[in-house]
């Protein structure tokens, strides 16, 4: 998936986080015995300037989950919708 996000975006957009011992149900697709593979990746939401902005103040915006976030709602759709479409007909035969 990685691969085909770095194709699709270019290599300095795509990145790996290191693991987090996150809370989520996802796991729960794969199916007993991971039977299904199954990945979990996350999207970059936030405005470049507002992102910027807290960055020089150091501090962090607000994520997912919060009464807080402030998502950039056009781009952050479209890509997720091309990643999305990227991934899934690279899968195809």
């Amino acid at each position: 998936m990685q691969a085909i996000l770095q194709k699709t975006f270019g290599a300095d957009k795509v990145f790996e986080n290191p693991r987090i011992s996150a809370s989520e149900d996802v796991g729960a697709f794969s199916l007993p015995g991971h039977r299904i593979p199954m990945t979990y990746f996350g999207l970059g939401a936030a405005d470049p300037a507002q992102l910027a902005a807290a960055h020089t103040a150091g501090k962090e915006l607000a994520g997912p989950h919060t009464n807080k976030f402030l998502p950039d709602p056009e781009p952050t759709i479209a890509t997720g919708v091309q990643s999305l479409t990227a991934v899934a007909t690279s899968l195809l035969p």
